[in-house]
This record gives structure tokens, sequence and C-alpha cells, in this order.
């Protein structure tokens, strides 16, 4: 601790912190306040019409949907869904192998368009297709064809 012989000595060394440690600014510079630069609303675009989206487009996953839905007579609900219903699996399947003939989207990606399912679930059906396809010329037959229509 450091003593001080007079109160004079003390108000100076505490004048002396003060000057090193104060955060101030030691000189106020005043800021001009900026003119306001006038800026023109933007137009707002026309919403475009909902249409099918065209091949090679990253909305293919509704298309192939479209397609295996209306060939397996499913509806969207059904193919969304969580059932486990025979027909809307056998869709829900074929639309994951077509997505991954078609597009580049990951397995994660397929499954989250078709309802949140995890990857695995897209992988064990992509797998399953490919076993059937070898197994039944008929099927084979029916998912060439839907991949030629979507483009593939």
């Amino acid at each position: 601790m450091i003593e001080f012989q007079s109160e004079a000595e003390l108000r100076r060394h505490y004048a002396e912190v003060r000057k090193r440690t104060d955060p101030r600014p030691k000189r106020v510079i005043p800021i001009r306040e900026a003119e306001p630069i006038p800026v023109e609303p933007m137009p707002i675009p026309p919403m475009p019409v909902q249409t099918l989206p065209p091949p090679g487009n990253p909305w293919i996953m509704a298309r192939i949907r479209l397609a295996v839905c209306r060939d397996f007579d499913v509806t969207r609900e059904e193919f969304m869904s969580p059932r486990h219903n025979k027909r809307p699996v056998m869709a829900r399947h074929i639309a994951w192998y077509l997505a991954t003939r078609l597009t580049t989207l990951s397995l994660p990606k397929i499954g989250i368009l078709s309802g949140g399912r995890d990857h695995t679930s897209v992988l064990h059906g992509i797998r399953r297709i490919k076993r059937l396809i070898e197994a039944d010329p008929a099927l084979a037959i029916q998912i060439a064809e839907l991949e030629q229509e979507l483009g593939g």
C-alpha cells in the first residue's frame, strides 16, 4: 500500500491514475448527421403460375411422386403417410429408386421429401426394388417406362 505525506500528494496520484485508466475520450468530435438517401420502392414481381416443373429441375421429386402415384393408383396422402399398406409402400419404394436414378438428391433429402422418412428406410426400399426388378420383368418394364417418361 502506498502512503502519502499530504492530501495534495494523494490528489495528484489519484489524478494521474484516473488519467491513465479513464476510458472516456479526451476530445469529443461532433458527428454531422447524414442526409437521407432517396430510395425508390422495388416493384413486386407477379406470382408465377404453378405448373409441373420441367425435367432436370430440383423439383423433380414432385414429378416422380406424381407419376408413381398415378401409375400405382395411390393418393398423395397415402404416399406421404406413415402407414405400411402394400400399395403405398411399393409406390414409395419405386419413387425412391427413380429419385436415385434421376436426381442427385441424397438419401436423407429423398426421405425428407417423402414424408420425413429416415435415409435407412430409403436405402432399404431402393435395395428391395432392385431385387424385385431382377425377379419380375413386368415390374422392370413398368419402372423403365416411368423412368423414360420422367426424362431418364
